[in-house]
């Protein structure tokens, strides 16, 4: 599916019906996002979530309620594209599971445990306990149950831009 770039009133809207403001309250942030993202679908998610990762947005427990400066998150020097961003959250995963990423980018979108495992010259249960931490990180899905093994053997990147990420470390 192509989506097209967001406006601001659409980001404003998401924005605050995640963190429960008036989207008058947050017309500054979606307009900074906007303008960092260009309105990109999937840069929009990504980045809203790495300000809060970076903790440039916080929950401030004694208010009961999100802040963050809008100076710092206009500071920041952030990825110039989706793939970069991408990268750079990828680059945060346990090396061993990053080398894995990167042959399975090689494979393609979806990709398959055995394969990884004789690619690697390890064990299925060696490349399924690394790709544990890509799954919990979002980076890729599981698109298989467990096996009689209780191994996942089936796996699809999470979005295209991730695999290119990968594929281009």
């Amino acid at each position: 599916i192509t989506l097209a770039p967001l406006a601001v009133k659409d980001v404003g809207q998401l924005i605050a019906d995640t963190l429960h403001f008036d989207t008058a309250n947050v017309k500054s942030l979606a307009d900074e996002i906007v303008n960092k993202t260009r309105g990109n679908p999937f840069f929009v998610n990504e980045f809203f979530k790495s300000l809060y990762a970076e903790n440039l947005l916080n929950f401030d427990l004694s208010r009961r309620q999100w802040e963050w400066e809008i100076e710092k998150i206009q500071d920041t020097e952030i990825a110039d594209n989706v793939v970069n961003l991408m990268i750079s959250k990828l680059n945060k995963l346990p090396e061993s599971t990053l080398e894995v990423l990167r042959f399975a980018a090689c494979i393609g979108a979806e990709f398959d445990l055995y394969i990884l495992a004789k690619l690697l010259e390890e064990s299925p249960l060696e490349i399924f306990e690394k790709l544990e931490t890509a799954i919990q990180k979002g980076a890729i899905v599981a698109t298989s149950e467990l096996n009689e093994e209780l191994l996942i053997t089936d796996y699809k990147f999470g979005h295209d831009r991730i695999q290119q990420a990968a594929h281009s470390l």
